[in-house]
């Protein structure tokens, strides 16, 4: 039986102090899953042959993409995310649903 798993995210901006309070922010993207803006990107956690859904909405002010690594884009090369290669990139205050299947076991990342 394949699962299939629906993420909605909200990327915006965010100001981060990786090494403490006294030193000068970094601003990074951010991932809202619903429970707060997250960076690093909140983990998903898929079985092999799990599909994937996740619905990528951009509050950030500028055009962004995300890039899963490892991820075979077997017939979904166009929701590989590399921006301006496969896929455009999504525009301020847009959405964009990447559907892929997670077809290989492992561990990968992703970016925006």
């Amino acid at each position: 039986m394949t699962n299939i798993l629906k993420f909605n995210w909200k990327v915006k901006y965010q100001l981060i102090r990786p090494d403490g309070e006294g030193k000068d922010p970094y601003i990074v993207l951010g991932v809202d899953d619903g429970s707060g803006v997250k960076n690093p990107a909140p983990s998903l956690v898929v079985k092999e042959g799990d599909e994937l859904e996740i619905v990528v909405t951009n509050l950030c002010g500028y055009p962004i993409s995300m890039h899963f690594h490892g991820f075979d884009q077997v017939g979904t090369m166009f929701a590989d995310g590399a921006s301006s290669i496969t896929q455009w990139p999504i525009p301020n205050k847009s959405s964009y649903r990447h559907k892929f299947k997670a077809t290989v076991p492992g561990t990968f990342f992703y970016h925006g």
